[in-house]
Protein backbone atom coordinates (compact mmCIF):
# COMPACT_ATOMS: atom_id res chain seq x y z
CA UNK A 1 0.00 0.00 0.00
CA UNK A 2 2.62 2.47 0.57
CA UNK A 3 4.40 1.58 -2.66
CA UNK A 4 1.71 2.22 -4.69
CA UNK A 5 0.73 5.54 -2.69
CA UNK A 6 4.60 6.79 -2.92
CA UNK A 7 4.49 5.98 -6.86
CA UNK A 8 1.66 7.63 -7.56
CA UNK A 9 2.77 10.60 -5.23
CA UNK A 10 6.17 10.95 -7.57
CA UNK A 11 4.62 10.12 -10.80
CA UNK A 12 2.22 13.14 -10.19
CA UNK A 13 4.96 14.95 -9.10
CA UNK A 14 6.96 14.71 -12.04
CA UNK A 15 4.30 15.33 -14.13
CA UNK A 16 3.50 18.72 -12.60
CA UNK A 17 7.31 19.79 -13.08
CA UNK A 18 7.55 19.50 -16.18
CA UNK A 19 7.16 23.10 -17.77
CA UNK A 20 3.96 22.92 -20.56
CA UNK A 21 4.46 25.99 -21.07
CA UNK A 22 7.62 25.40 -22.76
CA UNK A 23 6.31 22.47 -25.07
CA UNK A 24 2.99 24.96 -26.45
CA UNK A 25 4.72 27.42 -27.04
CA UNK A 26 6.38 25.97 -30.11
CA UNK A 27 3.45 23.75 -31.21
CA UNK A 28 2.87 25.34 -34.41
CA UNK A 29 1.91 23.74 -37.46
CA UNK A 30 2.23 24.48 -41.30
CA UNK A 31 3.83 28.17 -42.81
CA UNK A 32 3.88 29.20 -39.25
CA UNK A 33 6.43 26.50 -37.61
CA UNK A 34 9.51 27.75 -39.94
CA UNK A 35 8.47 31.22 -39.43
CA UNK A 36 8.23 30.67 -35.84
CA UNK A 37 12.07 28.25 -36.10
CA UNK A 38 13.39 31.89 -38.13
CA UNK A 39 12.12 34.12 -35.70
CA UNK A 40 13.05 32.33 -32.43
CA UNK A 41 16.52 31.45 -33.99
CA UNK A 42 16.95 34.91 -34.67
CA UNK A 43 16.69 34.75 -38.29
CA UNK A 44 13.74 36.45 -38.52
CA UNK A 45 12.80 40.18 -40.78
CA UNK A 46 11.13 43.18 -39.27
CA UNK A 47 7.06 42.57 -39.50
CA UNK A 48 7.57 38.61 -39.35
CA UNK A 49 5.17 37.21 -37.14
CA UNK A 50 3.77 33.47 -36.13
CA UNK A 51 1.22 32.18 -33.53
CA UNK A 52 0.66 29.12 -31.79
CA UNK A 53 -1.77 26.27 -31.05
CA UNK A 54 -2.29 27.59 -27.61
CA UNK A 55 -2.62 31.59 -28.97
CA UNK A 56 1.13 32.77 -27.73
CA UNK A 57 2.00 35.25 -30.51
CA UNK A 58 5.77 36.00 -31.55
CA UNK A 59 6.62 39.21 -33.67
CA UNK A 60 9.67 40.81 -34.88
CA UNK A 61 10.06 44.75 -34.32
CA UNK A 62 11.56 46.85 -36.92
CA UNK A 63 14.65 46.98 -34.60
CA UNK A 64 14.96 43.11 -34.59
CA UNK A 65 13.45 42.75 -31.15
CA UNK A 66 11.04 40.05 -30.55
CA UNK A 67 8.05 40.37 -28.95
CA UNK A 68 5.76 37.31 -27.47
CA UNK A 69 2.77 37.57 -26.08
CA UNK A 70 0.51 36.16 -24.13
CA UNK A 71 -3.07 36.70 -24.20
CA UNK A 72 -4.27 33.80 -21.81
CA UNK A 73 -2.06 35.80 -18.80
CA UNK A 74 -1.85 39.09 -20.58
CA UNK A 75 2.05 39.44 -20.39
CA UNK A 76 4.14 40.39 -22.73
CA UNK A 77 8.26 39.84 -23.45
CA UNK A 78 10.42 40.88 -25.37
CA UNK A 79 13.69 39.48 -26.42
CA UNK A 80 16.71 39.59 -28.78
CA UNK A 81 17.94 36.50 -29.95
CA UNK A 82 21.41 36.47 -31.80
CA UNK A 83 21.31 34.14 -35.00
CA UNK A 84 23.32 30.84 -34.68
CA UNK A 85 26.00 32.35 -37.25
CA UNK A 86 27.09 34.89 -34.63
CA UNK A 87 26.85 32.49 -31.90
CA UNK A 88 29.11 30.19 -33.53
CA UNK A 89 31.29 32.86 -33.58
CA UNK A 90 31.28 34.03 -29.93
CA UNK A 91 32.11 30.24 -29.23
CA UNK A 92 34.71 29.90 -31.40
CA UNK A 93 36.59 32.79 -30.34
CA UNK A 94 36.71 34.37 -33.52
CA UNK A 95 35.01 37.84 -35.06
CA UNK A 96 33.52 40.39 -32.36
CA UNK A 97 32.83 39.11 -28.70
Amino acid sequence: MKRTWMALALGTIAVMAVPASAQTQRAVTGSNAATLNRILGGEGRPGDSATTASGISYRVLPNGTVEMRNPRYGTVKYSNPIPAWQRNLKNTGSGRN
